[in-house]
């Protein structure tokens, strides 16, 4: 009895210490992280200066699958055969040719973080007299693929009434949109607010590209109307890689302002005595304010500035009248303001965003008023160029100006024109010494043109006019002078090309160019389709140098739906990703509560960042080879020691019954 209990014993130790040299000698064999060889070995000496020897431990020339798709940490372990200083190392984006540190200081066994993709680590080991041994490791770090990420897109834009929106976010994708397909983006609904640019976007090596959500101007009844302070815009942003999407929610905010009335010029007026009947002046004030109306609504206040005695007083409705004799004669500097009266319900942002309360605002004109016992005109008595026939380039400035005289001490207006058309204004009592200019470019197009100077006193005038003869260019607007801003409506069903041949919907040119392009696709000419849609430019440069396409080839299909395993466009709305999004159901994302798109937990883990709760980092992808001949070694080993117990069992047991 005792016998087989030592036999039993003998066997257990054996067994134990096999099993320990056997681990020890996987876990040597066996890398962390490992999935598979890189492919290229780096032939980097080993020995430095005078023999000296270092060898890096980790990381090692393979592929390395690390979880985390922000942080990609790697242990640092490194040894020499001689007494270390200082360990040093540098680190290199192989892929972007990016230095990520440089002579950066470490401890042996401390983690560091590389980047994704191709990695170059040289590993410098300094000793007491600063002499170096170098080695050199590169790797590959590998991570599932993810979804792309929006960024910089806030809850809650602001924007106010009369601005034009412009706001920019990010969209970044781990893979570079690589191993999927450009980014595509999208805002729903399609309607006053658009985003830039409007085609695909490839990144092109880079982790992210930039994005606006754009408007036009807006206007009052975009911002609620009148006194309702805001109005609010939901909006949700799409982007997609050609294999996963991301959305993100926001809301656009247009906050009302309070618009300052418009008051229109009055203009310089001159009064003459008359020596019999009554001596009265009557003007108007006309304004136009957005919120309160013109000067007959009774919602404006209107005031009157002599600077020093006041000759007449201004009605609520802005009209002044005067009944003036003999003991009024002079010339006056009149200024009408027009005040409004705010808007009742502004926006609690109205200040920080728009930049004003919403308070009341005023406006004001400034006009001359000369009362006379008689009145002679107003003269140019110089003027430049001397010359009233020019002739010169149509890129150069030209340079006019006149020089002005009034018996009466008046200070005229003067009104610059150019072809009959007012581009230039000077009131009287802002001009000086009596004198006025115009600087102007004629620029392409007409060869002859007019530039006119009329001053006026307010009951007469005087004039004098240039012929300019231009050595004129053809008009063709360079993308600097406007820029476009495009914004497109969904594409609309896919229309076979066969079927509409002769409906007159597409040029020759272009049923060539679909045909050409369903063919390169492989196509069958039955599954040949084109789709068109509207696009609009909402700065109206008249130029097209960033038109989006307003036609592409299709696939087409009798009947598309949103089980038909093609993206298309149906239901008067366009699929966002092959049968979700648009008129099918939302595809799948991060966030949507639901385990999908290989998500291994409900959106956690697979292409999300979001790790799963019980999901730990890979640390063993997959073992050595000859871990698995040990393994299998192992195995041969406990059925051999099974048949060998069976037999030696056998053998007692026929042993003990002969004796018996």
């Amino acid at each position: 009895m005792m016998g087989k209990k030592r036999v039993w014993l003998f066997l257990c130790v054996f067994l134990a210490v096999f099993l320990i040299l056997t681990n020890i000698l996987l876990g040597l064999m066996e890398p962390r992280f490992y999935i598979k060889t890189a492919g290229k070995a780096i032939d980097t000496p080993k020995i430095g200066i005078s023999g000296k020897i270092i060898e890096v431990q980790s990381p090692e020339n393979i592929t390395y699958s690390l979880g985390d798709k922000y942080h990609y940490l790697i242990s640092l372990d490194v040894s020499a055969n001689f007494e270390v200083k200082d360990w040093k190392y540098d680190l290199i984006d192989a892929r972007h040719e990016n230095t990520i540190n440089k002579n950066a200081l470490f401890t042996p066994g401390k983690e560091i973080e590389v980047s994704r993709w191709e990695n170059k680590l040289i590993v410098h080991a300094f000793d007491e007299q600063g002499e170096v041994a170098n080695k050199t490791v590169e790797f590959f770090v590998a991570s599932p693929d993810s979804f792309p990420l929006i960024n910089y897109l806030n809850s809650t834009i602001y924007i106010c009434e009369g601005d034009s929106l412009g706001y920019n976010f990010t969209v970044s994708d781990p893979e570079e949109a690589s191993n999927n397909g450009p980014i595509e983006t999208r805002i729903e609904p399609l309607a006053l607010f658009y985003i830039l640019p409007w085609q695909k976007w490839l990144l092109n090596g880079q982790k992210n590209a930039t994005f606006q959500i754009f408007s036009e101007k807006l206007t009052k009844e975009n911002a609620g109307g009148v006194d309702n302070g805001f109005a609010t815009y939901n909006r949700i942003i799409q982007v997609n890689d050609g294999r996963y999407s991301s959305l993100n929610k926001t809301v656009i905010r247009v906050i009302e302002i309070n618009n300052a009335p418009e008051i229109h010029r009055i203009g310089v007026k001159t009064e003459v005595m008359k020596w019999k009947g009554e001596n009265a002046l009557s003007y108007s004030a006309n304004v136009f304010d957005r919120e309160d109306g013109n000067q007959d609504s009774g919602n404006l206040k209107f005031t009157i500035d002599f600077g020093e005695e006041d000759l007449f007083g201004i009605s609520p409705n802005g009209v002044m009248e005067f009944v003036f004799n003999e003991n009024n004669f002079g010339i006056y500097n009149i200024t009408v303001c027009a005040s409004d009266t705010g808007i009742e319900n502004p926006d609690l942002n109205i200040k920080e965003v728009c930049g004003q309360t919403g308070g009341d605002q005023t406006s004001c004109t400034n006009f001359s008023l000369t009362i006379a016992k008689t009145n002679n005109p107003p003269t140019i008595t110089d003027f430049y160029p001397k010359d009233l026939e020019l002739e010169a380039s149509s890129e150069s400035k030209f340079y006019f100006n006149i020089t002005m005289f009034d018996p009466e001490k008046t200070a005229p207006d003067v009104y610059w024109y150019v072809d009959e058309k007012e581009v230039e204004y000077y009131s009287g009592i802002d001009s000086i010494g009596g004198f006025a200019q115009l600087v102007y470019t004629f620029g392409c197009g007409a060869d002859s043109h007019s530039v006119k100077a009329r001053i006026t006193d307010g009951l007469a005038n005087d004039t004098i006019e240039w012929k300019v003869k231009v050595n004129s260019i053809k008009c063709e607007k360079s993308q600097e002078e406007c820029s476009e801003k495009w914004f497109c409506e969904n594409w609309k069903v896919c229309q076979n090309l066969k079927k509409t041949l002769g409906a007159g919907i597409l040029s020759d040119a272009d049923y060539r160019t679909i045909q050409d392009g369903c063919a390169a696709n492989k196509w069958p000419e039955e599954n040949c389709g084109f789709q068109i849609r509207g696009c609009s430019d909402i700065s109206s440069c008249n130029t097209s140098f960033i038109m989006p396409e307003k036609l592409q080839r299709c696939y087409y299909t009798e009947n598309p739906n949103c089980e038909d395993g093609i993206k298309n466009c149906h239901s008067r709305d366009c699929e966002f990703l092959t049968d979700c999004g648009g008129p099918c159901k939302p595809c799948p994302t991060c966030y949507d509560g639901m385990q999908n798109q290989g998500e291994e937990g409900v959106d956690c883990g697979g292409p999300c960042y979001v790790l799963c709760e019980n999901e730990e980092k890979p640390i063993v992808k997959a073992r050595a080879p000859l871990s698995y001949f040990l393994t299998a070694l192992v195995i041969i080993l406990f059925v051999i020691i099974g048949l060998k117990i069976a037999k030696i069992s056998r053998l007692r047991k026929e042993i003990e019954m002969e004796v018996s």
